[in-house]
């Protein structure tokens, strides 16, 4: 676990409850008419909300987060203390 500076975040019962609804909207539980280009945002988001979460059930923003990483360091990128350092 990387440590760091105190981030101030929603609290974990708000966080849970997005993922919730964003869950629903996905699929059709709560179902309003939603357009399949907004589920696939809300989607996006979910999956973010899965990661942080640590939600077994989706791995596809783990998945994208480390490819990204590795192609930033295919290109030279290094990252350090959450910050993006150029490749000079």
């Amino acid at each position: 676990m990387t440590t760091g500076p105190v981030i101030p975040v929603r609290p974990a019962s708000e966080i849970l409850r997005a993922h919730d609804l964003l869950a629903g909207y996905i699929l059709d539980e709560v179902d309003i008419g939603l357009s399949d280009k907004t589920k696939e945002r809300l989607s996006v988001a979910c999956s973010a909300l899965c990661w942080a979460l640590r939600h077994d059930c989706n791995a596809d923003f783990a998945a994208l987060l480390a490819s990204l990483e590795v192609v930033a360091k295919m290109h030279g990128y290094t990252f350090d203390q959450n910050k993006p350092k150029d490749k000079s």
